[in-house]
């Protein structure tokens, strides 16, 4: 079974980055490596690419043994990170036989 555990504590920097990638496209890749996690957004027109990268040292826990990438909407996971916003931390679950991604939003106690 892959491993995959990832846990972030502040995550503040990558909400107000979904914020402003979300103005550039609708849709991201999001992309996780066993060094790092990435979303990368590009516009039709004019021609762009957005490129965010966190390395695994931006995270409480971090452990991903295998390349994972699936497509998300950015303003679903923007909206999905405003209304936890409150947590203390969030820890993201990826079930990639069906390309899920899943945010659970930890309470303080």
């Amino acid at each position: 079974m892959a491993m995959f555990l990832v846990r972030l504590k502040d995550f503040d920097p990558l909400f107000d980055a979904t914020s402003r990638l979300a103005q550039i496209a609708r849709e991201a890749d999001i992309k996780f490596t066993p060094l790092f996690f990435s979303i990368i957004a590009s516009n039709r027109s004019p021609r762009f690419v957005a490129y965010l990268q966190m390395t695994h040292h931006c995270f409480i826990n971090y452990k991903v043994d295998n390349d994972h990438t699936s497509r998300i909407s950015l303003e679903s996971f923007h909206d999905a990170l405003l209304d936890g916003g409150a947590s203390p931390s969030m820890t993201i679950h990826l079930l990639a036989n069906i390309k899920q991604l899943i945010l659970r939003f930890e309470s303080s106690s």
